[in-house]
Parts: structure tokens; C-alpha cells; sequence
């Protein structure tokens, strides 16, 4: 699935790096270029809230890497990524949730994620728990990020989530992506590709 690396021109010389980068978006592209017209630097992965990304090199928009939980290589926009960051503690387990702005389903939401995604509480309430951002989500829709569950009863929890190529989440999911968080769930770590799973873990 991985084309030659190619860079964009346009961006000059990359720095060399090697920094922990953390995901503040619901989903981010893993590319396999830096650049994102159909076909061209078509999605191979993605990257789910919370989950880190490390960089090799860094231009201007992109960053050269890969995923810390698989060491999956790519591409990802740097404007959806921040190097300042408290570690994870919890792991959505609902296929997707809402973030409010206060501790009420009356305030405004400030984004939705899917199932994977992982956050940082500060406060677990009896119905909301407060992230480190002061924004809150449904307390029922976390795990703690050590805690582990059935990979089967993990992977229904999925079901009627919309196909997407490269999607590893509860907001889009391929055939190998479900199989990868499913287990993750488990705590059984999977590679990224349909064929290297079946090397692996059967």
C-alpha cells in the first residue's frame, strides 16, 4: 500500500525532529504523500483523538512519521496535532460521543468522537466527566484506558459504523481498522494491514 515518498516542493527543507505529537482533532489522514488531492495522498490510516504520532521530519504544514501505537509510516497535517499535551487516561467506548462545552446535554457541543478515542480527565462526575481542556463528556462513554473488554463485544459496538478507507474509529472504519481497535480493546496489539494481521495474530 505504500507508494515512494514524495515531498512537497512548495513547503522547502524539512527539520529534523523526533517529537511526540498528539492528535486534537476527532480523526487525522495518515498519507502516504504529503498532499491532499484525490489519489495523490490518498488516506492509508488515520489517527484517532488523543492518539500520538511521531515525527521524523517537519515542514511548514506536514509532518514524516508514524503512528506510536503501530509504527504505521505516513503523513498528517500538522495543524490538527499539538506537542503540548497531558498523557491519556481514558478511552471512548461508546461508537461516538459528543464533547459539551459545560455538564449538560443543553450546552453547546464542541465536537464528537468515535470510539478509540482517547482523552485526559480531571474530574470524573457521576454523569459528565471534565477533560483537561475544561470541555465534558458523557461519563458511561469511557473506559479507563487500562481497563479491557471482550474484543468481540468491542467490535459489535461498531456495527452500522459507515465503511471509509483507512478509517479506525466509530466516525468510519475499514475491514482491518475494526480488527485492529477491536483488539486494542483487548489489549492484543495489532498491525495496521489486513495480510500482516493475519501473519500475526491469525
Amino acid at each position: 500500500r505504500r507508494a515512494e515518498d514524495r515531498r512537497e516542493k512548495t513547503e522547502g527543507p524539512p527539520r529534523m525532529t523526533g517529537a511526540r505529537w498528539k492528535v486534537t482533532a476527532p480523526a487525522v489522514d495518515v498519507r502516504e504523500v504529503p498532499d491532499n488531492e484525490a489519489l495523490r495522498g490518498k488516506m492509508e490510516s488515520q489517527l484517532l483523538f488523543g492518539e500520538i504520532f511521531i515525527a521524523e521530519e517537519e515542514t511548514a504544514e506536514w509532518l514524516k512519521g508514524r503512528c506510536e501505537h503501530d509504527g504505521y509510516s505516513g503523513y498528517v497535517e500538522k495543524k490538527y496535532l499539538t506537542r503540548e499535551f497531558a498523557a491519556a487516561t481514558h478511552v471512548v467506548t461508546a461508537q461516538r460521543t459528543d464533547v459539551y462545552r459545560d455538564a449538560s446535554i443543553k450546552s453547546p457541543i464542541q465536537m464528537t468522537l468515535g470510539f478509540g478515542s482517547h482523552v485526559t480527565v480531571t474530574e470524573m462526575g457521576e454523569k459528565f466527566a471534565t477533560l483537561d481542556d475544561g470541555t465534558h463528556i458523557y461519563a458511561r462513554h469511557l473506559s479507563d484506558i487500562s481497563a479491557k473488554e471482550d474484543f468481540v463485544s468491542a467490535a459489535e459496538k461498531l456495527i452500522e459504523t459507515p465503511y471509509v478507507w483507512g478509517g479506525r474509529g466509530g466516525l468510519g472504519i475499514d475491514c482491518s481498522g475494526l480488527v485492529q481497535i477491536a483488539l486494542a480493546r483487548a489489549g492484543i496489539a495489532a498491525p495496521r494491514d489486513t495480510e500482516d494481521q493475519e501473519k500475526t495474530v491469525g
